[in-house]
């Protein structure tokens, strides 16, 4: 008779209970996605993501597209437009994109080529 420890069905229960959806670093991903919890890609993702909250690109992670979101940060590649109250972007990441926030942090060592704006109602 197989039997499962009590500690381990509690573990995956408090792991999805946190809202975080992972694209993980093996994985390939085109499409769209709407997300109401937090997304991290350490994968590839082409699409647009609309999340009204936390959008990670890990180290790994790759992504083309735009972002709607609430906060944005950024350790991978990213190619396209991101639209949030607030964006990251850290030491190691490479952003080609145009920026619209009211907050962008910009570490040193950062690449970042493109365009900023820090109010979502311009055209």
């Amino acid at each position: 008779m197989l039997s499962r420890e009590p500690d381990q069905e509690n573990v995956a229960v408090r792991k999805s209970s946190l809202g975080v959806s992972i694209v993980s670093a093996d994985a390939v991903f085109v499409g769209n996605i709407e997300i109401h919890s937090q997304l991290h890609i350490d994968g590839s993702l082409q699409g647009d993501i609309t999340s009204n909250s936390r959008v990670y690109i890990g180290k790994s992670g790759n992504y083309t597209g735009k972002i709607l979101a609430q906060h944005v940060i950024i350790s991978g590649t990213v190619s396209g437009a991101i639209h949030a109250d607030t964006i990251e972007i850290l030491q190691s990441a490479a952003v080609q994109a145009e920026l619209v926030a009211e907050n962008v942090k910009i570490e040193q060592s950062a690449s970042f080529v493109g365009s900023m704006s820090n109010s979502i109602h311009e055209n």
